[in-house]
């Protein structure tokens, strides 16, 4: 997501976040979810986010 790369106060793209992350040996990022009931999650199995 290039907005990761904006500075929020002038809006340029003046960071290389990608290529810091890969200092660090990874370029992995997070997805925060709350287990609602029991299960198995198949490859290929769709999911969908509740309404707020």
């Amino acid at each position: 997501c290039l907005a990761t790369t904006a500075n929020p106060e002038t809006g340029l793209r003046d960071a290389d976040t990608l290529g810091i992350l890969q200092t660090w040996d990874h370029q992995d990022f997070c997805v925060y979810a709350r287990v609602l009931n029991a299960g198995t999650i198949h490859l290929n199995d769709s999911a969908k986010a509740p309404n707020p």
